[in-house]
């Protein structure tokens, strides 16, 4: 039996609750599947982009535009991977990476909905 989540929220505490599977869906399942390039990066560009996402303002100012373009420069990541762990969160990021297998499905030719089937290691 799979737990299906669609907000941060909900796969935040089915990720704490230690589900054995959790179907992402939608929006949220694109978000994790870009931010999974996290996983190329050294421990020392996480350090830099840890504290780099904890000292960058994300509300669309020109002042966060300009962090993640730093950003990108320095980790070598896309805008939208860099985004999407600003969003989800570089914990929540590093457990879903080394605490489940994944398999994400996308849209056909931009028709449906993407998922992410995660299941516990």
């Amino acid at each position: 039996m799979s737990t299906e989540v669609r907000t941060k929220e909900e796969l935040e505490r089915a990720v704490s609750s230690k589900a054995p599977k959790i179907l992402v869906k939608g929006e949220l399942a694109e978000k994790i599947k870009k931010a999974e390039k996290i996983k190329n990066v050294s421990k020392p560009v996480l350090v830099v982009l840890g504290a780099a996402l904890a000292a960058t303002p994300f509300t669309g100012g020109i002042s966060g535009a300009v962090g993640v373009v730093g950003l990108t420069a320095t980790t070598g990541m896309s805008i939208a991977a860099i985004t999407a762990v600003a969003f989800l969160g570089l914990a929540l990021i590093l457990t879903i990476t080394n605490g489940y297998d994944r398999k994400f499905t996308a849209k056909a030719d931009g028709v449906g909905e993407a998922s992410m089937e995660m299941t516990r290691k």
